[in-house]
């Protein structure tokens, strides 16, 4: 099915069609009520391709937006450390979006399996149903959910600058992948997510005006500014409750917060990064991982720092970490971990759904293993140590 739609000029950028998959075969149900974003993976308001997907379908039909965010209380490795870092953006994502008076649903599940049937019911008023193209962990399965509802349901890649499913194949060595990115990505580098799509959602609606009493009294949203029912449901955590939560927010404000203090004082040094006593680590990793900030947004505002332009790029795809972006050494390698090293392990996980296996690791990796299986080990440890950092 086509899911390619005519906008005017005044519309929401369209977002590239190599990012979207249609998930079922059914129709827009423009009679319904809204449009439907099952937020999942890319937990942010900001430069995410399938939020913004989400927008131009309620524009194009005239609907308005709802933004349903659901945490499940026993997902694998569920703790209070996690539960509170989510938490914590839903906070924050909640404040974006009563700004721009756009109704948004954030959900956290009291117990295991509280929240089961919550999608189904917001999708039976649905148009269009849209949600993240995230190619790890359970998520996936959650993708597949949508090929039952009744509405037509499509999933958005904003993972990465590259289109996940761009490369045709799996690429097994960063060599490889970085010879193939300097080949195809000066054409995405031009292309990215507006900053902040809701600017564009021209139907506010209240959330109370959207879902019924029936659906908000079973699935309660949690409406506390202090955010206070997050961290009640992280201590109630069923799994791993000895996993505390750290000092680390979460939330789009502070992964900008964290970026702005690695440009400013860390990102000089990240080039000679070799003993992590320097503290020259961007910190990041947290943010991406739970998609409270976009690399696209990363990128920019690390360029843009030298004036960069992408005919800054050089015509010579030769694989090497240095050189191809003619920045200076910090920031190309940087680059490199943000682009190459992060996208390649969505490029493994998106072409193969083994990728957990070890059986999945390259002939080379399971070659050098095997050669040193058996090599001595001075101390070994226990899961527990391991587990309680306690190896020193």
């Amino acid at each position: 099915m086509s899911v390619a739609m005519s906008v005017s000029s005044t519309s929401i950028p369209t977002v590239p069609a190599d990012r979207i998959t249609c998930l079922n075969h059914c129709a827009p149900r423009e009679a319904e009520s809204y449009v439907l974003y099952w937020m999942t993976a890319h937990r942010r308001l900001s430069r995410n391709y399938a939020l913004q997907h989400a927008v131009e379908w309620a524009g194009r039909i005239g609907k308005p937006l709802l933004i349903l965010e659901a945490l499940e209380a026993d997902y694998p490795w569920s703790s209070p450390r996690f539960h509170h870092f989510i938490g914590q953006g839903m906070v924050d994502s909640r404040r974006a979006a009563l700004r721009t008076k756009t109704a948004y649903y954030p959900y956290i599940e009291p117990e295991p399996a509280a929240g089961r049937g919550l999608l189904r019911a917001l999708a039976e008023k649905a148009c269009v149903v849209v949600t993240d193209d995230y190619p790890c962990f359970f998520l996936p399965k959650l993708k597949r959910t949508c090929k039952e509802l009744s509405s037509l349901a499509l999933a958005v890649d904003s993972n990465g600058i590259l289109p996940m499913r761009h490369p045709e194949r799996v690429f097994t060595t960063a060599y490889s992948f970085r010879r193939f990115l300097q080949k195809e990505l000066p054409q995405f580098v031009v292309e990215a997510p507006v900053p902040n799509p809701l600017e564009y959602h021209r139907r506010p609606s209240g959330l109370d005006q959207l879902v019924g009493p029936e659906i908000r009294a079973r699935y309660p949203a949690l409406l506390g500014e202090d955010g206070d029912r997050a961290f009640q449901a992280a201590a109630n955590s069923t799994l791993n409750p000895g996993v505390d939560a750290t000092s680390l927010v979460g939330g789009t404000s502070a992964a900008r917060e964290m970026l702005g203090r690695f440009l400013s004082t860390r990102l000089a040094g990240y080039a000679e990064r070799n003993h992590p006593d320097d503290d020259t680590q961007s910190h990041l990793s947290p943010y991406l991982h739970f998609g409270h900030i976009s690399s696209h947004e990363i990128f920019d505002q690390v360029v843009s720092r030298y004036h960069w332009t992408p005919a800054s790029l050089s015509e010579t795809a030769k694989g090497s970490r240095s050189g191809w972006w003619n920045l200076p050494a910090e920031a190309e390698g940087f680059l490199d971990q943000l682009i190459t090293w992060r996208e390649l392990g969505f490029n493994m996980c998106a072409h193969n759904s083994d990728y957990a296996q070890y059986d999945s690791l390259p002939g080379w990796a399971l070659e050098t293993l095997a050669d040193h299986a058996d090599d001595p080990r001075p101390t070994t440890y226990s899961m527990a140590e391991l587990e309680s950092a306690s190896t020193s």
